[in-house]
């Protein structure tokens, strides 16, 4: 017999002790699937993630591009606040798929800067 899982919404985020969230809600909050590669279950529960401004700023930099591969903990955008340059990081290795933010725009606490599918 196959393995098998259900897998429930998640409305904190895709990975535990992390704000972020799919950009595609779960609408179906049950679903059963059959365990076969983790990979397609992560893909599944999480297909997209937006990676979000942690506080009010200006954007100073944004190195990454849409269809850029990243890894964990690289760079994706450089926000400005009170004189200090504030790292943002991808929080999954992935390809990000859409960048919403340019040089010199205002960003709030919770504003998406980029999403990124994982990989």
């Amino acid at each position: 017999m196959t393995p098998t899982a259900v897998v429930t919404q998640q409305p904190i985020g895709c990975r535990p002790g992390t704000t972020s969230r799919p950009s595609i809600p779960i609408t179906n909050p049950t679903i059963r699937v059959q365990i076969t590669d983790a990979i397609r279950l992560t893909r599944l529960v999480c297909p997209a993630m937006e990676v979000l401004a942690e506080i009010a700023a200006n954007v100073w930099q944004v190195p990454a591009a849409p269809g850029q591969v990243v890894a964990e903990g690289d760079t994706i955008a450089i926000l400005e606040s009170m004189k200090m340059e504030i790292p943002v990081l991808a929080p999954v290795a992935g390809t990000v798929t859409d960048v919403r933010v340019a040089p010199d725009d205002q960003v709030n606490e919770g504003d998406v800067i980029a999403v990124i599918e994982p990989s």
